[in-house]
């Protein structure tokens, strides 16, 4: 009976998270222009919030970007928001996606997909009137939660309650969507280390290992650009502790098979020494001053790990005056009031 009455308790309260949160949204961004531009289109026309935004209302967490997804073609959509005075552009029209800007709040407007074709980077689609037939060409159950502007769901893969249960569920044959876009093996790892409640499923990873090699065919844009939503200050600890992630990512990252001595995070002040980093990324030794130490807030970790990890991208690019000028940027600019001196001209020093 406990039981019972906790999960009408706990749906309760993820409606009543959707309804603010949906409100939210409303009230802080002029989103209400493209609801009320693109429903009045047609009786059949819709608009509905679909994706991370729900996703992460439902985990109480904070909505930065908001994706929208509706039946309507493309070039409907442009005439629609052209006729009602809302700015956009055709950031990816080929693939049905549309980004309309309203007072520098940017919202992403996709048309309803079924694939066509797909090689493991991109895939070729028709536009449709189905949103089962969209859901269904979603990556993971969590990602194909859509909610209307008042906040009622269409969720027909169960995304809330797998999300609620902590569990990281393809939708449909894990191999098949995986080898749809490899990207989706980091993608796994990044949901897991952010909302799961369960172990691993051995046979999920027996097939995310098989197709491993696929994550070579993907652009290094695409893998910094996951990567770093992955590695962040609030999952830094847990990823590195997790021994099948941390050995999924040593495969397709090499650079970061040292990454656990970022695992003992603290309350800031955090303190470590910049011989530590050189041990990370032994790639940049020769630039940083063996006695250097230095105390980084907490939330400085996340970008320490983007500028080494951006670093390990280019190096092959850069030279070493290149480099440590870069270096010098990213540091300097971005994590001041730290103060940067050279100490030697092949040598950087943070103060």
């Amino acid at each position: 009976m406990k039981n019972f009455l906790k999960k009408i308790f706990i749906s309760s309260n993820n409606l009543d998270n959707i309804s603010q949160g949906i409100k939210e949204i409303s009230k802080n961004t002029p989103i209400n222009k493209i609801f009320k531009a693109l429903n009045n289109y047609s009786a059949n026309s819709e608009v509905r919030y679909v994706g991370g935004c729900i996703r992460k209302i439902l985990s109480n967490e904070k909505v930065d970007d908001i994706d929208l997804a509706t039946n309507l073609e493309p070039e409907i959509v442009c005439d629609v928001l052209n006729s009602n005075n809302i700015n956009f552009y055709r950031t990816g029209i080929e693939h049905g996606t549309i980004t309309s800007v309203i007072d520098d709040y940017k919202f992403e407007i996709t048309s309803l997909r079924e694939d066509v074709s797909t090689d493991g980077r991109h895939a070729n689609v028709k536009f449709s009137t189905s949103w089962k037939q969209d859901a269904s060409r979603r990556d993971f159950t969590i990602n194909s939660i859509y909610s209307d502007i008042n906040g009622n769901l269409f969720d027909p893969y169960n995304g809330k309650n797998d999300l609620e249960k902590g569990c990281i569920n393809f939708i449909g044959d894990p191999d098949k969507r995986i080898k749809e876009d490899y990207l989706r093996i980091l993608r796994y790892l990044r949901f897991f280390i952010a909302y799961s409640k369960q172990p691993h499923n051995t046979q999920l990873i027996r097939k995310l290992k098989s197709n491993i090699e696929g994550v070579s065919m993907l652009s290094k844009d695409r893998l910094l650009d996951e990567l770093k939503k992955l590695i962040n200050a609030k999952t830094l600890e847990k990823l590195s502790k997790d021994k099948t992630c941390m050995e999924l990512i040593s495969i397709i990252f090499p650079e970061l098979k040292n990454i656990n001595i970022f695992s003992p995070l603290s309350k800031e002040p955090l303190t470590f020494t910049i011989p530590a980093a050189s041990k990370l990324f032994p790639s940049f030794k020769a630039f940083l001053a063996p006695s250097s130490i230095t105390t980084f807030p907490l939330g400085a970790i996340e970008l320490i790990i983007h500028f080494f990890l951006a670093c390990n991208f280019v190096i092959l690019e850069m030279n070493h005056v290149e480099l440590l000028f870069f270096s010098i940027f990213v540091i300097g600019f971005k994590l001041s009031p730290f103060a940067i001196t050279i100490s030697q001209p092949d040598k950087l020093q943070i103060l």
